[in-house]
């Protein structure tokens, strides 16, 4: 903490938090610490509730008197609480998200949004590394534009590796007419066909095409200047934001509606299973924001009001703050 404070002072600013933060949408260590604050105060009441109905919960299986728990209990009883009341299973939901049904919706809605549409390329098909490969084309569906095209390889591979991704592979120059267009891919390794099934996803494999679909519009619908500053290329804390707004369309009934349907009957999510995903979705949600605020909290408060050469020693400080 010494070094990294007089690290700060030698680069022109107050505190570390300050440097690190400059480049970042916060820009200073106490916006941060504020915005930390802030959430804390409008998640505290959640938390307590959660909490609450925890402590009823093993005084119900114990016979003992609801009170707080040990630190070493939380996941014992939280695990017992999500099976009884929240349990959930990912596999009921898998027959209303065929791959290619997931992708369709997914397009009308960004084309409503976005007024783009994303066709995808067939006659001729372009040359791919693997036959799963498709390929698309993303126009801007005002004006005819070419705003870019993108490879989608969702199935696993032996010679892949493993994970969820986009990369930029050619960005788009800007210049004063117009921009070039932009060549993106996007990647996973999501359950492949079965025989005469199509690939059947869970909910959280649409989330994962979402939000990788997310940061590829982030590069395809960029009109930056200056192109190492495009796409994906920005502060951190931004860097997520728009493959977390797609996300988001996962859980918005009106637009699940637009492609989870049943492969054999065609029928929407029934909406006692939508408000059960929810839920699930929604357990523990309170304490596990509650620790990340904590772990962010204490690491601002290190770095902007504790002071390595005064009488408090680390332990009582952070028990402290």
């Amino acid at each position: 903490i010494t070094l990294r404070r007089e690290k700060a002072k030698l680069l022109g600013k107050e505190n570390f938090p300050d440097w690190v933060l400059s480049r970042r949408m916060a820009k200073n260590g106490k916006t941060a610490l504020g915005f930390v604050e802030d959430l804390h105060d409008k998640t505290k009441k959640a938390f307590d509730q959660e909490n609450q109905e925890l402590a009823e919960f093993k005084a119900s299986k114990t016979g003992g008197e609801p009170g707080p728990l040990n630190p070493w209990e939380y996941a014992f009883w939280s695990e017992r609480l999500r099976k009884e009341k929240y349990a959930f299973d990912e596999e009921i939901v898998r027959p209303y998200f065929p791959i290619d049904s997931v992708m369709t919706g997914m397009f009308s809605l960004v084309e409503k949004i976005f007024s783009i549409k994303v066709a995808e390329l067939t006659d001729p098909k372009p040359e791919t590394w693997h036959p799963d490969v498709k390929v698309y084309q993303v126009t801007d569906s005002r004006t005819g534009r070419d705003l870019g095209s993108f490879y989608a390889d969702w199935h696993p591979r032996e010679t892949k590796r493993s994970g969820a991704w986009m990369n930029q592979l050619l960005t788009g120059e800007w210049h004063p007419e117009g921009r070039d267009p932009h060549l993106g891919l996007i990647t996973g390794n999501l359950m492949p066909p079965v025989g005469d099934k199509p690939a059947l996803l869970n909910h959280r494999e649409v989330e994962t095409i979402f939000h990788e679909f997310g940061h590829l519009l982030h590069g395809v619908l960029g009109d930056v200047k200056i192109r190492s500053l495009s796409g994906t290329n920005v502060a951190w804390d931004f860097v997520e934001l728009p493959s977390q707004i797609m996300e988001n369309w996962c859980w918005e009934r009106e637009s699940l509606d637009l492609f989870a349907r049943h492969y054999e009957t065609g029928e929407p999510i029934p909406e006692e299973l939508f408000q059960k995903m929810k839920k699930a979705r929604n357990f523990g949600a309170a304490r596990g924001q509650m620790r990340q605020l904590a772990l962010g909290k204490k690491d601002l408060e290190l770095h902007l009001n504790y002071d390595p050469e005064g009488d408090e020693d680390l332990d009582t400080f952070i028990a402290r703050v």
